[in-house]
């Protein structure tokens, strides 16, 4: 009785021996490169793809472009919060920094989705900063524009394809501020996998007084101070009525 065990582990180690071990490890590699390439690859890609980039407010030199809400110096800053002035037309311009190469079929930006308020800020145009003339340079909601529009919710639809790669990507809105207050930004892109997010802040004084942390690289404890009164062609709604 003692030496069954023996005998059976015996026998199966040399059954096992006679395995054809190359074929039986080259269909495991196979469909263990199946499982990764069908499953596993795209199930990682579509999670990252919620969060596809990473995005900031950027607030550039005088000479680049005029910002007539903050005070500008001789660099360029990025801030997670900008503030802006109350009942006024301000434009703003956000940085895309993505993390993976992906295409975008859609991109929207608004204010709280889920607050249904007509005083809080909205885009009402959409610019490319860098671009001087051109039909790319700036669009709004309109027969010339097709695939701008804008939601119940007061977000700013752009229906475009472009194609995100390792270069940071710098849009621009025209924005009408109402009331005063903290408003939480979502920036939305659809892809032909998933909608992808990112999240900023507007606050809104009237009339501003915060600073603005930077948070790029190399500007510690850099901050930036709101201009208390528009300025540049800055105006407010007061004023243009």
């Amino acid at each position: 009785m003692s030496s069954w065990p023996v005998i059976t582990i015996s026998g199966l180690w040399a059954a096992i021996q006679t395995w054809p071990w190359a074929i039986i490890f080259s269909a495991a590699s196979f469909f263990a490169g199946v499982a990764y390439i069908q499953i596993l690859r795209p199930w990682h890609r579509r999670r990252r793809l919620r969060r596809p980039f990473d995005a900031y407010f950027v607030i550039t030199t005088p000479g680049r472009f005029r910002m007539g809400y903050v005070v500008q110096d001789d660099k360029e800053h990025f801030v997670k919060q900008l503030v802006v002035p109350a009942h006024s037309e301000v434009s703003v311009q956000i940085a895309l920094d993505p993390r993976l190469s992906f295409l975008q079929r859609e991109l929207y930006f608004g204010c709280d989705e889920s607050l249904e308020d007509e005083d809080k800020p909205r885009a009402t145009e959409w610019f490319v900063p860098f671009v001087r003339e051109g039909a790319r340079g700036s669009g709004k909601p309109g027969k010339d524009h097709p695939g701008h529009y804008t939601d119940y919710n007061g977000f700013y639809h752009v229906r475009e394809d472009y194609l995100y790669t390792k270069d940071v990507r710098v849009i621009g809105y025209k924005l009408r501020t109402g009331r005063t207050g903290i408003f939480p930004v979502q920036i939305y892109v659809q892809t032909d996998d998933v909608r992808g997010e990112a999240e900023l802040s507007l606050r809104v004084e009237g009339p501003p007084t915060t600073r603005m942390r930077c948070v790029g690289r190399g500007h510690r404890r850099c901050f930036i101070a709101p201009a208390a009164q528009p300025q540049f062609g800055e105006k407010t709604s007061e004023a243009a009525s």
